[in-house]
């Protein structure tokens, strides 16, 4: 790495565990729980490579960045001019459509369960007309 910092394995690990918990924490909780039954336990252990790997080569990818230089510019620099801001607007509309269901799920828990027996149907309609 060119710079005067590095990643440790501490922050390696805090990472590995966002990626690997959040979609699990997130999008199918229950369902997963259900169909897999007693073999739950399973899940990670078959996601245990796929996470190494991820780790592995966002750890190569940012060791061969130059002084000074973001994810920005390391994308458009590595995958060309036009490739790379294909990819650069695929994870921005990611982002932008995982953040809005994070949102989503936690309006939808918080006016559950300070409103019992409602819909946050009617609570959407107006945030959203304001």
């Amino acid at each position: 790495m060119n710079t005067n910092y590095s990643f440790d394995r501490r922050q390696l690990l805090s990472l590995g565990t966002i990626i690997m918990l959040a979609p699990a924490l997130r999008i199918f909780p229950a369902e997963t729980a259900a169909i897999a039954g007693r073999a739950s336990w399973l899940c990670p252990l078959v996601a245990a490579p796929l996470l190494i790997g991820y780790l592995h080569f966002i750890t190569k990818l940012m060791a061969c960045r130059k002084e000074g230089e973001n994810f920005q510019d390391l994308t458009l620099r590595a995958l060309g001019n036009k490739a790379g801001k294909v990819a650069l607007g695929v994870m921005s509309l990611w982002m932008l459509i995982y953040s809005g269901f994070i949102l989503r799920a936690g309006v939808d828990r918080l006016i559950v369960t300070t409103y019992p027996n409602t819909s946050p149907t009617s609570f959407t309609l107006v945030m959203g007309f304001l």
